[in-house]
């Protein structure tokens, strides 16, 4: 029985270690990028993103072209807190007539904003693998949905322009938007990959099965070698 467990716990063990390394392996093409070197932007400057603060909501993004066709990946946006909830959505959406048009995915970050007037590690994102073509447009949209918010999309400092879409008085990503044709973008970075299957990670469910099935294994060992002494 007690080998049983033990080759059982190693199975698992291989396993995890399998899926840890297939992960550690697969690998991105950066699309589009204006960070400067170690995630620089410019700390003390951005994009107003706000839900009626002080009687204020902006919800505000650049457009941006990918140079590779991919699933993506990963999202990186340089954006910061300024007062109230630390929470932020951002949206990829579909370039419809030169204004932001539909969804095409979204992500949800909460409590991970530092402080504006800093430059803090970027707020990044991973993909679910929805695909982007290189030479069509994009936009990278952030609003803020919790009442009070202000933060800032901070922009970059590699003196990167490019459309601004901008929305008064009402968060969420529907229209109608004003777009600036060109304007310092906010610091985001977009990568993607070739391979559209998504590779599961070591999980802390895994971990945790793991560690249970080897301390089945443990006290196993254990009572049988109490016996053994008597």
């Amino acid at each position: 029985m007690l080998r049983r467990i033990s080759v059982f716990c190693q199975i698992v063990f291989l396993l995890l270690l399998t899926v840890a390394s297939a992960d550690a392996a697969l690998t991105y093409t950066i699309v589009f990028d204006n960070f400067a070197p170690n995630d620089g932007y410019n700390c003390c400057s951005g994009w107003t993103i706000s839900n009626n603060y002080s009687n204020n909501t902006f919800t505000q993004g650049s457009q941006f072209t990918p140079s590779a066709s991919g699933y993506v990946s990963d999202i990186w946006v340089g954006a910061n807190l300024v007062l109230g909830p630390n929470v932020l959505q951002v949206a990829l959406m579909t370039d419809s007539g030169g204004q932001p048009g539909t969804v095409i995915e979204r992500w949800n970050f909460s409590g991970k904003m530092g402080t504006f007037n800093f430059v803090n590690p970027p707020l990044h994102g991973r993909g679910n693998g929805k695909y982007i073509y290189a030479g069509q447009k994009y936009w990278l949209i952030a609003t803020a949905p919790q009442d009070g918010t202000w933060a800032a999309w901070n922009q970059n400092s590699t003196a990167d322009n490019g459309p601004l879409a901008k929305k008064e008085q009402s968060e969420g990503f529907s229209g109608p938007w004003t777009i600036d044709p060109s304007e310092l973008r906010g610091a985001f970075r977009v990568a993607v990959t070739s391979d559209p299957v998504e590779i599961p990670t070591m999980t802390e469910w895994g971990m945790m099965i793991f560690a249970a099935l080897a301390g089945i294994g443990t006290v196993y060992y254990l009572r049988r070698q109490r016996r053994a002494v008597r």
